[in-house]
C-alpha cells in the first residue's frame, strides 16, 4: 500500500495550489518533503551533509512541498469539511454518524450524501485522498 503522495503528483499542482498546500501544512519532525529547486527529497529533522564536513538538520524552506502521508491528507480533509473520516456511512434515527464514506474498491470518497471523488476502481487509497486534497486546493 502506497503510504504517501509521489513527487509526480506534486508536479500536477499550479503555483496557486502549491501556495495553498504550503499554508495548510505545518512541518513536523520526520515529515517527508520535496525541494523543487534541486529535486531533492528529504525529511524534516534528517541529517544534511556539507562539502566542508559540517552537518546540520535538514529543515523545510518556504519553497518546499510536503509529500503528504495518508494521515496528513485525512487531517486536511477533516479540517476543511469538518467531521471525521470513516470507513462506513451509518445512519441512526436519521442522524449521520460518520460524515465520510470511503470505498477503496470503487475508488470513491463521499461527504454526507455528496460524492466528492470517484476514481478508477482498485486505486490506491492515498491517490483517492490526494484527488480530494486537489479539490480543496
Amino acid at each position: 500500500m502506497k503510504q504517501r503522495i509521489a513527487v509526480e503528483q506534486l508536479k500536477e499542482l499550479t503555483g496557486l495550489q502549491q501556495e495553498k498546500l504550503r499554508e495548510l501544512y505545518s512541518p513536523k519532525e520526520g515529515d517527508w518533503f520535496y525541494r523543487s529547486t534541486d529535486g531533492e527529497i528529504n525529511f524534516y529533522g534528517g541529517v544534511m551533509y556539507h562539502d566542508d564536513s559540517g552537518v546540520e538538520l535538514f529543515e523545510p524552506e518556504k519553497i518546499d512541498l510536503p509529500l503528504l502521508s495518508i494521515g496528513q491528507m485525512i487531517e486536511i480533509i477533516e479540517s476543511h469539511y469538518g467531521g471525521r473520516l470513516g470507513s462506513w456511512n451509518k445512519q441512526d434515527n436519521g442522524q449521520l454518524l460518520s460524515t465520510y464514506f470511503v470505498d477503496v474498491i470503487s475508488g470513491s470518497l463521499s461527504h454526507r450524501s455528496e460524492t466528492l471523488y470517484t476514481g478508477r476502481g482498485h486505486q490506491e487509497f492515498s491517490d483517492a485522498l490526494w484527488a480530494m486534497i486537489k479539490k480543496i486546493l
